[in-house]
């Protein structure tokens, strides 16, 4: 959410708080089906009841604190009344990446345009859903269609199967939204947010809800053959009495793309191939199943631009991605504008013919501002003091019931020529003082105070402490930096 003017922060929940705004749908003129088809379409669906029950009304709205106004990425999306027609899809052979999937289900509709199709723009969700929005002239049959898409060498040729499997009442969402019925009807979602993704999944690059792009005017490399990619996330949700879409930045690490170095196998590639390589002295790269040992010489590899990396950072790739990443709420903001802006909903063909709008203007919802809790201080005066903004001083306080420390100890996993004797001396000295002006003492010396080599040492040093000093109370440790210790 973003304040009028004020405190921020993003709310990625249902609107709870939203004002109560009546639900209107967008009509859509129904097509006329030829006489000659009526016999082959599927039966219509019962309309859904309207239930005796009734939704509760919302409790009183808060009183506490003042009175604020935010913006959140949500946006509100107006769907037209009907029923949305559920095909369910099998692709020959299987196994194929949704990439792969989208590939061919496109390459079918326009080869099928008029055919099959009736000229309409149906969505697929890269799996075995697909939505039309009037009914396909294939009833209830299954009908197999061919599709072949241009390969690398040869053509690569796919079946298609095509089968009937439900119509999706709109006018079920909106009784739910409108408090007549329950639960929110889940296959109305499900179909929204397939036709809701389906043009931007063909466009960017597709990473579970969310949608990136190659870096362009930017470039943030994380070193190791990574770098950041900026994209959004996007998801449709049930609000009060409409439906809302959910708008927010991602940020995902990719590999770079590129040509790599390396080779083996010089004499099979220069007879093989006819190739001689550059670096036979370089090792090689095994692909595909290990069981297989199959190996190739890195310098005839690419690296596919747009993987998702999920390997654990270095830390040095981790402060880095902070850095490119961290966002004030009103650069998150603007950032979120510019991607409803960029999308274009309303001219999304596949929107347009589905009979859904998005308006481009973030929700504004009320909230209060809390006031901070009081804190008090110990010591001789009682003092308290009043956060500002979350935030309160603790120089010259001291805490409200400090604890006295009589047993600690000082493991050190440091070596001795980077943190020397007189410098752990003079940090122990520190920290007395500085726990005495808290309220919280510590008492004399510590009972153990020594140098450990690595990270064997931990376990043994922590059950030596806890058999051989009954009572203690605090283990200072002191590290090298993320090492393996840590």
């Amino acid at each position: 959410m973003f304040p009028i003017p004020g405190i921020s922060s993003i709310m990625n929940q249902q609107l709870n708080g939203q004002t109560s705004i009546p639900f209107t749908p967008f009509p859509i003129q129904q097509p006329e089906v030829p006489p000659h088809q009526l016999h082959e379409l599927p039966p219509p669906q019962p309309v859904v009841p309207r239930a005796d029950f009734i939704s509760p009304a919302r409790p009183n709205h808060g009183t506490d604190g003042k009175p604020i106004l935010l913006r959140a990425n949500h946006f509100q999306v107006r769907i037209p009344k009907g029923v949305i027609h559920h095909y369910d899809i099998a692709i020959t052979p299987d196994k194929c990446p949704r990439r792969v999937n989208r590939e061919i289900v496109e390459t079918m509709v326009t080869a099928y345009s008029q055919k099959i199709f009736n000229g309409q723009k149906p969505v697929f969700d890269g799996r075995k859903n697909l939505y039309s929005r009037d009914p396909l002239p294939i009833g209830r049959d299954r009908v197999e269609l061919e599709v072949t898409l241009p390969g690398e060498g040869k053509d690569r040729v796919f079946k298609v199967a095509i089968k009937w499997c439900a119509q999706v009442s709109l006018f079920a969402l909106e009784e739910a939204l409108e408090g007549r019925v329950r639960p929110i009807p889940t296959d109305v979602t499900n179909a929204l947010d397939v036709i809701m993704r389906h043009l931007p999944s063909l466009t960017y690059t597709p990473v579970g809800r969310s949608f990136f792009s190659p870096p362009e005017g930017y470039d943030h490399p994380l070193g190791g053959g990574r770098e950041v990619w900026f994209g959004f996330h996007q998801s449709v949700r049930p609000s009060h009495w409409k439906m809302m879409l959910n708008i927010d930045g991602r940020f995902p690490l990719q590999l770079e793309s590129g040509q790599t170095v390396e080779c083996t196998v010089a004499r099979y590639f220069l007879e093989r191939y006819k190739m001689k390589l550059q670096y036979p002295h370089l090792p090689c790269l095994q692909v595909g199943q290990e069981q297989k040992h199959t190996y190739l010489p890195l310098e005839v590899c690419n690296i596919v631009g747009g993987q998702r990396c999920i390997k654990k950072l270095t830390d040095m790739q981790t402060s880095t991605m902070i850095k490119a990443t961290a966002r004030s709420a009103p650069d998150r903001e603007k950032e979120i504008n510019n991607l409803v802006q960029k999308a274009d909903f309303n001219k999304d063909p596949y929107l347009q013919t589905f009979g859904i709008s998005v308006s481009y203007q973030m929700t504004e919802v009320r909230g209060r501002v809390l006031p901070p809790p009081r804190i008090e201080y110990g010591g001789r005066i009682k003092s308290a003091a009043v956060p500002n903004q979350g935030v309160w001083d603790m120089r010259g306080k001291q805490f409200y019931s400090g604890m006295e420390i009589k047993v600690w100890a000082i493991a050190c996993f440091a070596p001795q020529r980077t943190v020397r004797e007189d410098a752990l001396r003079n940090f122990t000295q520190q920290l007395q003082r500085i726990s005495n002006d808290a309220g919280m003492p510590i008492l004399g010396q510590p009972c153990f105070c020594k140098y450990a080599t690595g990270p064997d040492q931990v376990e043994p040093m922590f059950r030596y402490l806890k058999n051989t000093y009954q009572g203690l109370q605090l283990i200072v440790v002191v590290l090298p930096g993320k090492t393996p210790v840590y």
